[in-house]
């Protein structure tokens, strides 16, 4: 309908704000009347012998709040403060680079286990005295569980541990994952781990030619080096998110595993191990990642001290064949021929993919064990005299994070600024709600903290959904594969620090924008896109911070302890020995070697959570409700309600917001809704916060649309459409034929006869007693008369 410029007229504030009644009329002079929908109001009656009577002040009223206004304050805190804890993209400055887009999470470390010393009683026993130095000072009298079980230096030794005799894997039980009493935090006796490290020397040694890789010698007659050349699968649980999912997507490593044994060191006082081209480990041939001195960070001086990990075992090894030899400390003891032996254990991840987001992220790791031992040999055999446990571990990942974070930056950095513009909308429109001789500071704060519904403000505008949302989808992978770095620390041992807490906490939320997404996606299908929907039908949408819930909730997944560690062989095979195929093992990506994470894991974890948030609310719910009918049936009896009429229970469905516990019902719906704002706003349920208790339960009819119309016409981008003509919309001015009470609604200029044929019934009835006495397009309208529309 076109407009002529002498229509372009506003009705004043008092004509909607003061009327004045029939002393005949049984309207209730706190309610203003019923606009062309659906909205069913309370009526009273008035005295006879009142004349006059003044509709109360919207809001006036009211009283604060104090469990909504900490929510609220809450909520807004976090919403305006979301990339400042969770960062704008994602930050590895704190990782020592190694290489093009090759960075290093874990370590290097290089430390000392155990070493034994063994020594005969005058009884003829043997004593094993262990301690963590070479030199037997700093005696201990049990081991760590860990290092030989759960670790990942063991997964070499636990595939080793397959190969052995059943005889001495009964012995050395304990320590394989056949017996599971010994538990990540126990210790075990120092005899125990002597047996089982003293079992793997010699299963590594004395491995029958038949079954020996076949690898080219350079002499003929000389004994080959490399005894063991396989591929490990083994499982890798660390985290509460690994130990409940791996049984039905299970996180598994690959690593190529070969043991190299060197005997009789003592006639080569300057061994090498590298010094054959093929057959020695693997250790000499991975370049970057075993030369600690180029990867470890300036301050770590234990690895700057190792440089290349194949000169400190090259060390070790002359160090351990001078103290036996040269230095004769065994004389004494020794019955037979003195001899050094040594096994050198390589395990290498193969790259793990992180999947569920664009940017590419995949991490892997190398170990090293070094088991060195002196025995005294007779004709008869021969008696172990010192063992050492040595090793070496690092860990890197390899990402393409650098190239995505601009435009990861520019996202967050929009969403950020956008919802601290909708906040400041939001409490501008607060204050603009009112005619201005009633604004007031007090009234506005009051508002925004007591009135307006948090969850509603935050989950309800599209735009920074949709920045963080996406954001998130392109770098979920690497988040989760930081979040794992992070957590991944030496020796089982956990984060403690408060900020970094913080920000593990922060990270692992992001997920709480892929579920508002999701909602908003389903209500504006539900409402927007199906053209047969109506505001009298409502909508349902999820229930106020529940999106906040579920993703607190899936934050534990991230928690991590030692007791959740797995790292059992599931598999082990043979695999060809040559260092070229190690090399293209433990360097490219394979499709079936990926963790399953980022939005694969968030919709793991969010669907976990919502199950088990269903399961408390019913179960609370439940013994609520069994306390109240105990207590009702010990004070007044037991009372039964009668049965209530077919047409009472059809009215009732129709005005009762019907609340679910993950989902609400939003009816009630003002005039502007699908006209002024969309009805996608309401993807967090209006009045389902059951933190809070159901939202404007107090509240007039009057009062719940005018701040359903304030808190989304506050929304920037939805108030800047309709300012610049960007909405078809316009305001109906209507005037009761009886009383003069006037009101506003809202209508489309773009409606045709068909969609108005299909108005219901009530709408009939409320125009056979209202004329129209303007239409006015809503861009005309200040914003005090806009937010007032029925």
């Amino acid at each position: 309908m076109p407009f002529k410029s002498s229509e372009r007229r506003v009705l004043p504030v008092d004509d909607l704000a003061h009327v004045q009644h029939d002393p005949q009329q049984t309207e209730d002079a706190h309610e203003d009347p019923p606009a062309p929908s659906s909205d069913v109001k309370r009526k009273s009656t008035v005295k006879p012998n009142a004349s006059v009577a003044q509709r109360r002040e919207p809001f006036s009223t009211a009283r604060w709040n104090w469990v909504l206004v900490l929510i609220n304050l809450t909520t807004y805190a976090l919403f305006m403060t979301d990339v400042p804890r969770s960062g704008i993209h994602n930050d590895v400055s704190q990782f020592k680079r190694v290489g093009q887009g090759v960075w290093m999470y874990f370590g290097p470390y290089a430390y000392a286990v155990c070493y034994f010393h063994a020594g005969v009683g005058a009884d003829g026993t043997t004593s094993i005295v262990a301690s963590t130095d070479s030199e037997g000072r700093a005696k201990v009298d049990t081991a760590r569980t860990w290092s030989y079980k759960y670790d990942t230096t063991s997964i070499g030794l636990q595939a080793l541990a397959a190969e052995l005799p059943k005889p001495l894997r009964r012995t050395t039980a304990s320590l394989l994952y056949d017996d599971a009493q010994l538990t990540p935090t126990s210790t075990i006796n120092a005899r125990d781990v002597f047996d089982f490290l003293e079992s793997i020397m010699d299963v590594v040694a004395l491995r029958s030619p038949s079954e020996l890789p076949r690898i080219q010698s350079n002499v003929a007659t000389s004994r080959q080096r490399t005894r063991y050349n396989g591929v490990a699968k083994s499982r890798r649980t660390d985290l509460l998110y690994d130990m409940i999912t791996h049984r039905f997507v299970d996180m598994t490593e690959y690593r190529a595993i070969r043991a190299t044994h060197f005997n009789a060191i003592e006639a080569d006082p300057t061994i090498d191990v590298c010094s054959l081209p093929m057959d020695r480990p693997f250790v000499c041939d991975v370049g970057l990642m075993a030369n600690y001195k180029a990867i470890a960070k300036p301050n770590d001086q234990v690895a700057l001290r190792v440089g290349l990990v194949k000169d400190d075992i090259n060390q070790q090894l002359r160090a351990l064949v001078a103290r036996a030899v040269a230095t004769r400390n065994y004389t004494n003891i020794t019955l037979g021929t003195l001899t050094v032996d040594a096994v050198v254990l390589d395990s290498i991840a193969h790259p793990q993919t992180f999947s569920g987001g664009m940017v590419m992220a995949a991490k892997a790791s190398s170990e090293y064990v070094l088991l060195t031992r002196i025995r005294d040999c007779v004709t008869s055999g021969c008696r172990t005299l010192f063992l050492g446990d040595y090793r070496y571990e690092a860990g890197q990942f390899i990402s393409d994070v650098e190239g995505w974070n601009t435009l990861v930056s520019v996202l967050r950095t929009a969403g950020q600024s956008y919802a601290i513009v909708r906040i400041g909308a939001l409490v501008v429109a607060m204050y603009m709600a009112f005619p201005p001789e009633k604004r007031g500071l007090g009234l506005t704060v009051r508002m925004v903290l007591a009135e307006a519904p948090s969850h509603v403000v935050t989950y309800g505008s599209a735009l920074p959904i949709l920045f963080y949302a996406v954001a998130h989808i392109i770098d979920a992978s690497m988040t989760n594969m930081l979040l794992v770095a992070r957590l991944i620390k030496i020796q089982g041992s956990v984060v403690t620090d408060p900020w970094e807490l913080l920000q593990i906490v922060s990270l692992s939320m992001r997920n709480q924008w892929l579920i508002a997404a999701v909602a908003w996606v389903c209500v504006h299908v539900q409402t927007s896109l199906n053209a047969t929907w109506r505001r009298e039908y409502g909508v349902v949408s999820i229930r106020g911070h529940v999106c906040g819930i579920l993703s607190s909730m899936s934050v534990v997944f991230g928690y991590r302890h030692v007791n959740f560690r797995d790292t059992r062989i599931l598999d082990a095979f043979d695999e060809n020995p040559s260092v070229a195929v190690m090399q293209a093992m433990t360097t490219m990506r394979e499709p079936a070697k990926q963790r399953n994470s980022g939005v694969f894991s968030d919709a793991i974890t969010i669907t976990i959570c919502a199950f088990v948030y269903v399961m408390c609310v019913v179960v609370v719910k439940g013994i609520v409700r069994a306390v109240k009918a105990t207590h009702n049936a010990s004070v007044r009896g037991t009372r039964y309600a009668l049965p209530t009429e077919a047409s009472t229970r059809t009215l009732r469905s129709l005005l009762v917001e019907r609340a679910g516990i993950l989902v609400s019902e939003t009816k009630h719906l003002p005039s502007s809704c699908g006209v002024l704002w969309s009805p996608s706003g309401l993807s967090c349920a209006w009045g389902g916060d059951m933190l809070a208790g159901p939202h404007g339960s107090n509240m007039t009819v009057l009062e719940r649309g005018m701040l359903m119309n304030i808190v989304f016409l506050s929304e920037p981008f939805t108030y800047l459409s309709l300012r610049f003509g960007f909405s078809s919309a316009a305001l109906q001015f209507m005037k009761h034929r009886r009383t003069g009470r006037k009101f506003a609604c809202a209508v489309r200029l773009d409606c045709d006869d068909d969609e108005l044929q299909q108005a219901p019934p009530s709408t009939i009835d409320v125009a056979s007693e209202y004329d129209l006495d303007e239409l006015v397009p809503a861009t005309s309208v200040p914003f005090h008369v806009l937010v007032q529309c029925r």
